[in-house]
């Protein structure tokens, strides 16, 4: 692991008295919450409660804003509990639930927290690799620790969050509760923890922001992340200013990123991707270019779901994760391109491959590619298409990458600017 996200990981992590916790950003700018395990904190005052994060030197002791929240009926010996904390500007991660955890050895996970043992050491921090093994029947999910540690290495780590990279994202997929043993002679080295599912009907519960990246409430927090147009040259900065001043206000009171990820949902994937992927904010940072995109083809200021259903059945826009877009083509065919029209093109979002050297297929090309039937009667298309000669495709990038080499046409006239977009980039998604 690279120290990067050894230290991304270290930044999400916190002590919470003599366990441990994991911070997480949901849907709100209000506040942040501290994700630990109901045993850390049960038995507590809230004036007892001391939550401290520790990045640098010196810890910095989080500030409590309302009681926890936990299930107080629950028989199990442990469950989710959710500590309310003063708005942190943590980093978004991502949540990943049950239905979508891999139990293989090539998927690991790490457990992050601070074992009571090292809590008088200069860096107190601790991660173990461990790896998924079994889906338990009361509602915890078992994982062994590489090494195999005993009972006194890992204690005060309960409460801490089990974490991965991917792509560019970090994912949470549960808070970890106990040590499946605890004599010091069955060396297991083995941890039970608690799924993200928990905390979410605990939330559901408690009338709680869900578990949501919070750039999921506007498309105003993702404005300044788009269309990044590497290398345009000073003289030229006006072209991304117009883009960028098309993320109107309007824009942003009239449809927002979590009403389109419920409207839409799977379907803005690429075929074979988790729904842990519809929280990737590289999604959302190019699903509003692709809105900028359409509205600039369209000058009606109005947006809603009726127009993007419109943007969709001309240009599908659909995302996957992968150090290669052209390796996902066989799946990008196996997608759900129902709605789409004769004639439209399929839009491609990935990160990783974020900047590709090649933006677009030629259809003649595709087949041999694909390697999908024409036929195929799982095909999710329309009646009548034909799935290589009716369609184009392109990654997204493409309109950057054309902006970037059209760049010295512009007439250095801000009062051209729509001209030169509706002269210029108006066929950059066209199959001709």
């Amino acid at each position: 692991m690279t120290d990067n996200i050894s230290n991304r990981f270290r930044a999400l992590t916190v002590k919470v008295n003599n366990g441990s916790g994991c911070l997480f950003q949901p849907l709100t700018a209000e506040y942040s919450y501290v994700l630990t395990a109901r045993h850390v904190i049960k038995d507590l005052s809230v004036e007892d409660i001391k939550i401290e994060q520790q990045t640098g030197t010196e810890p910095v002791v989080l500030e409590l804003i309302a009681p926890p929240y936990y299930d107080e009926n629950v028989k199990t010996r442990d469950g989710a509990a959710i500590i309310k904390i003063k708005k942190n500007g943590i980093e978004e991660i991502l949540p990943v639930y049950k239905t979508e955890l891999k139990f293989d050895p090539s998927h690991i996970y790490k457990l992050c927290g601070y074992p009571l043992r090292r809590r008088n050491d200069v860096d107190s921090y601790r991660s173990n690799d461990i790896e998924l093994k079994d889906d338990k029947l009361d509602d915890f999910i078992e994982a062994e620790i590489q090494g195999k540690p005993v009972f006194k290495e890992v204690d005060g780590m309960s409460g801490g969050g089990i974490l991965r990279q991917f792509g560019s994202n970090i994912e949470l997929i549960g808070i970890q509760s106990e040590m499946v043993a605890k004599d010091e002679n069955e060396i297991l080295g083995r941890i039970n923890f608690i799924p993200l599912d928990s905390f979410q009907e605990l939330i559901e519960k408690k009338g709680l922001p869900p578990l949501m990246p919070s750039y999921l409430t506007c498309f105003l927090h993702l404005k300044d992340a788009i269309f990044p147009l590497n290398n345009l040259t000073p003289d030229n900065t006006p072209l991304r200013d117009y883009l960028l001043n098309q993320v109107k206000s309007k824009l942003c009171e009239s449809i927002f990123p979590h009403q389109v990820l419920k409207e839409y949902n799977e379907s803005l994937l690429i075929s074979g991707h988790s729904s842990a992927n519809l929280f990737n904010k590289h999604l959302w940072i190019t699903f509003l270019e692709f809105i900028v995109i359409n509205l600039m083809k369209d000058s009606n200021d109005e947006i809603s779901i009726e127009s993007i259903n419109n943007y969709l059945s001309k240009n599908r826009f659909l995302f996957g994760i992968s150090e290669n877009w052209m390796h996902l083509i066989k799946d990008i065919y196996k997608s759900n391109l129902k709605g789409l029209s004769k004639g439209g093109s399929i839009i491609i979002s990935t990160d990783k491959d974020k900047m590709p050297t090649v933006v677009s297929i030629p259809k003649t090309s595709i087949p041999n590619i694909a390697k999908v039937q024409r036929d195929d009667e799982k095909l999710q298309i329309d009646s009548g298409i034909d799935i290589y000669s009716d369609f184009g495709l392109f990654h997204i990038y493409k309109f950057q990458k054309d902006l970037l080499e059209k760049q010295f046409e512009y007439p250095n006239d801000i009062l051209k600017i729509p001209n030169f977009f509706k002269d210029k980039m108006n066929d950059t998604f066209s199959i001709g």
